[in-house]
């Protein structure tokens, strides 16, 4: 090939390669200014999403988003809200601002949901709203654009508030009213207060809003921004059933109709995270328990009346309020105000309750209360029987039962507790010539009709809950000695061995720590007249010994020097008959024979056999007579204390009451009473026969009879007889 041409072919691949480099260069310079402009516009878009997101957050799931990204929000230079709501059968509104309204009127329709924001934001800040809504009550807090309310669900918004924070709360009142079904527009409410309505199951249908800076004094509040019911209440009442419910104070139930209530319902109905609880006091049923938010409290169909009723506030709603009631009651009217837990209306009177009101109030504001009561009560009734009057009407709570100044015994006595179902009263009399009673209980008769016999000693005492809570005061008047004292709680009240009956009592129960009741002596006792008998005093005729007086009698059991061979006193039984069955309180003794703790046992044992095979109980205790010189009299005091210790143990262990019988040679030289000190003596001293000389004893134990004579007369025992005084009742 020619020289000329490589070269040529050379110059055109240069030029061609020349060209290439040139188009790669012009390729890569557009390449990079459209990769400028391509990332300056994604940087546009990134800021106008920023700004959009700022603007108006992301809605909740309820929300549409199509329909959300169809709304624009109006943008203006200057802080300004704006607000669109989501109409019933319509869907959302386009956006209004600045106090143009949003909804509709005169049309009927509910708003579901409203969003509200800010545009041409100036100063740092948000706007909250919540809404209470339809079944529902108040939602959470939303902000900035977010949905309050509901969607697809038709619900209705009942009420609104509104309020700024930060800088914006600093610089604006944010305004707003509603316009509300079957109210219209109420006034304008600012800054976080509510306004629409809660109870009334009313709908917002419309809405303004705005914001006035702080120093513009427009648009001060004049009317009603809230209406609220707090509280519902559905009486059922006798002949008439269900009545409709009533709210905030009015009444339900009747007034002056002589109808009983027999159930209620109570319920909160626009108030969440807070609850009302109510219990009532039933006829033939007492407190029944408690019910809350509409359950039914009372009975249907059984014809039972309410007599009272307690209503009490919980969770958030009783921080922030009181309730009160009161209640019409048959024979008493309209009583009082109770509030917060108190009892309202009667118990133990057996009254129907008929009608009643319930309000709610904020705390720290003055309630109804008045000066009156609110719940009568009677705590303790009681019912007396007089001589030659019968049965008295029954009287309660300190009220006199039986006659003052008459001279009239009181024969008998039924006690209650008419309002305490939980809850029983006992009481047991000390009848004249029959002694101590069985206890009776709630209404039960103590005492005797029909007999002429008066009651002289009453206890009474409560059980059950009342026992916790309460303490029973009584007091009596006796023949003779008038009005004794004041005792309670089982002490004895009235007098033994006076001869003279009550003839009146009063009975007063009073919370625990009142101590409004002074006690006082209560009881009375006088000198009791006893004797001693075996068989040697023969038969008796132990209703002629009751006659004179006579209150009690120590009874020789057992007999025999040989402790091996003790046989049965051959009058004992026939005398333990007739002492118990003419109301004479009854103890044994043994003479002592026993020079050993073996022969005390033997002795022991033979005087518990013989009270066991007789049949009958003794009140009294088992005196152990130690006083025979021939076989004791030279033992030592630690014998003889061994030989008591031994006899006591055992009549101890077989429940019965122990006494040291002795003369006082023997009290103050031969036994150790030292060893015996807390024991009851039973002193042999006859000091000529005097009793007003009295026994002399001063050593250790307890002198509780003293036998001071050996020559007694009694009518209804032939021949001389031992008589003893009695310083206390067994």
């Amino acid at each position: 090939m020619k020289k000329s041409k490589i070269l040529k072919i050379y110059k055109r691949g240069l030029a061609f390669f020349v060209g290439i480099l040139f188009l790669c260069s012009n390729s890569m310079s557009l390449y990079a200014e459209e990769k400028r402009d391509e990332e300056n516009v994604i940087s546009m878009e990134q800021e106008q999403q920023e700004l959009k997101q700022d603007l108006v957050p992301e809605l909740e799931t309820e929300v549409n988003t199509s329909d959300y990204e169809s709304q624009v929000l109006p943008m203006k230079e200057e802080t300004s809200v704006t607000y669109n709501t989501h109409i019933q059968t319509t869907g959302w509104q386009d956006w209004k601002e600045d106090g143009e309204i949003s909804g509709s009127i005169g049309k009927g329709k509910r708003l579901e949901a409203i969003q509200i924001a800010l545009s041409g934001i100036e100063y740092l800040g948000n706007i909250q709203y919540r809404v209470h809504i339809q079944n529902i009550g108040w939602q959470d807090w939303k902000q900035n654009g977010e949905m309050a309310g509901t969607t697809g669900k038709s619900f209705r918004l009942e009420a609104i508030e509104i309020k700024l924070t930060d800088q914006l709360a600093e610089e604006f009142n944010v305004m707003y009213r509603v316009h509300v079904q079957n109210i219209g527009w109420l006034d304008w409410a600012k800054n976080g207060e509510t306004t629409g309505t809660a109870g009334y199951g009313y709908r917002l249908e419309a809405i303004e809003i705005k914001l006035v800076p702080k120093e513009n004094h427009d648009n001060e509040q004049n009317g009603e921004i809230f209406y609220q019911k707090l509280v519902s209440y559905q009486a059922h009442i006798q002949q008439k059933g269900n009545q409709d419910y009533v709210w905030d104070g009015e009444t339900a139930g009747t007034d002056g109709q002589g109808l009983r209530m027999e159930a209620l319902r109570i319920k909160l109905p626009s108030l969440p995270n807070s609850s009302v609880e109510y219990r009532v006091h039933i006829q033939g049923i007492g407190w029944q328990g408690w019910k809350k938010d509409n359950e039914l409290a009372g009975t249907i169909g059984q014809s039972r009346r309410i007599e009272a009723i307690e209503v009490r506030l919980t969770g958030e709603i009783s921080k922030e309020y009181d309730v009160y009631y009161r209640v019409h009651c048959q024979q008493f009217g309209w009583l009082d105000w109770a509030k917060n837990g108190e009892s309202a209306g009667t118990a133990g009177y057996g009254y129907r309750m008929e009608g009643i009101q319930i309000e709610l109030l904020a705390k720290n504001t003055n309630g109804p209360n008045g000066q009156g009561n609110a719940f009568e009560q009677k705590m303790v009734t009681y019912q007396a029987h007089v001589q030659g009057m019968g049965n008295q009407n029954a009287v309660s709570d300190g009220q006199l039962a039986g006659t003052e100044g008459k001279s009239l015994r009181l024969e008998g006595l039924k006690i209650g507790l008419p309002a305490m179902t939980d809850s029983h009263i006992s009481y047991r009399s000390y009848v004249q010539d029959e002694g101590w009673q069985d206890w009776k209980s709630d209404m039960q008769l103590s005492g005797t009709t029909g007999q002429s016999k008066g009651i002289e000693v009453i206890q009474i005492q409560l059980s059950g809950s009342a026992a916790s809570e309460y303490d029973i005061y009584y007091r009596v008047h006796v023949a003779n000695l008038g009005w004794l004292g004041w005792t309670k709680n089982g002490e004895k009240a009235g007098s033994r061995f006076y001869n003279s009956s009550i003839e009146a009592i009063q009975i007063q129960m009073l919370k625990k720590g009142d101590n409004s009741i002074t006690i006082g002596e209560s009881y009375k006792e006088g000198i009791q007249n006893g004797i001693d008998v075996s068989e040697y005093n023969g038969d008796i005729n132990w209703s002629q010994v009751k006659k004179s007086r006579v209150s009690f009698a120590m009874l020789r059991c057992v007999k025999g020097s040989n402790p091996n061979n003790i046989s049965v006193d051959a009058k004992f039984n026939q005398n333990i008959k007739g002492a118990s069955d003419n109301g004479i309180s009854v103890g044994v003794y043994r003479y002592s024979y026993a020079d050993t703790a073996s022969e005390a046992r033997k002795e022991a044992m033979a005087v518990v056999n013989a009270i066991q095979n007789s049949g009958y109980r003794i009140q009294y205790p088992i005196a152990y007579d130690i006083e025979d010189e021939n076989v004791q009299g030279d033992l030592s005091k630690a014998q003889l204390t061994e030989i008591i210790k031994i006899f006591k143990g055992i009549v101890e262990n077989h429940g019965y009451k122990f006494m040291i019988y002795a003369n006082k040679n023997w009290l103050d030289n031969k036994i150790d009473m030292n060893s015996f000190e807390d024991e009851d003596v039973w002193i042999a001293r006859y000091r000529d026969y005097t009793p007003s000389l009295g026994h002399g004893y001063t050593g250790a134990g307890n002198v509780t009879i003293w036998q001071y004579s050996d020559r007694g007369t009694v009518p209804g025992i032939q021949g001389a007889v031992d008589m003893n005084i009695g310083y206390k009742e067994y």
